[in-house]
């Protein structure tokens, strides 16, 4: 679990961190309770995308019992869902079919590299 939130935990700090900073310069104000509960929601959402894949890697920890296809399962996870997204994207920009696979596939490939990038810097 430690593996999927620490990573998603720092990520949401660090855009809550940078947002409220852009609120800040931008208004030369500082926060309200409102802007400060909005950007906590945002930063919220960054460390939600984890709760899937922790519910599936806890069932397929129990089925395997081998924490190593756990990994493997968070990592094919994780590119599947920028593969996802990536199409998501193309199709909500209104991209016809073919830019929508195009796109699906940079960002899933994308999400491959990061999963390389990491296991070479790991192992």
């Amino acid at each position: 679990m430690v593996v999927v939130f620490a990573p998603l935990l720092a990520l949401s700090l660090a855009h809550a961190f940078s947002d409220a900073l852009d609120v800040q310069i931008r208004t030369g104000n500082r926060l309200s309770a409102k802007e400060r509960r909005h950007l906590l929601g945002i930063a919220v959402q960054y460390v939600a995308v984890g709760i899937p894949v922790v519910v599936l890697g806890l069932v397929w920890l129990i089925v395997q019992q081998d924490p190593r296809a756990v990994v493997r399962l968070a990592e094919v996870l994780g590119v599947a869902s920028l593969f996802f997204w990536g199409a998501f994207a193309a199709r909500r920009s209104g991209l016809p079919r073919g830019r929508q696979w195009l796109w699906a596939t940079i960002y899933g490939l994308l999400g491959f590299g990061i999963i390389l990038i990491e296991l070479a810097f790991t192992h």
